[in-house]
């Protein structure tokens, strides 16, 4: 089966592997997702492992409106919820398939 690949598709998987190849993005939309009623930055990083470089993750974050700021807290955006989502389906299909087991 062929299909054309949209602008859409494309924005998405730039925006999903910009996520995945990072652990510290991943951990940030993790604690976001754990936290619905929003994390401060100073919150934020008190919870994270790695606490270097967390505002340019941030920034890269919010760039692409995967979380928002709103009155001084982080939150995952309605889109960030569905990257979340379109993250855990990916992860669960690995998972699932050992796509990962001979590495």
């Amino acid at each position: 089966m062929r299909f054309k690949v949209s602008k859409d598709l494309i924005v998405r998987y730039d925006i999903l592997s910009d996520v995945i190849v990072s652990p510290t993005r991943l951990e940030i939309l993790n604690k976001l997702f754990d936290s619905p009623d929003g994390l401060s930055y100073n919150e934020l990083v008190k919870q994270m492992t790695e606490q270097a470089g967390v505002q340019r993750h941030l920034d890269v974050l919010l760039k692409d409106n995967i979380i928002e700021n709103k009155s001084g807290k982080y939150t995952l955006s309605i889109y960030g919820h569905d990257v979340y989502d379109a993250l855990g389906k990916v992860a669960l299909k690995v998972k699932e398939e050992g796509l990962l087991s001979n590495l």
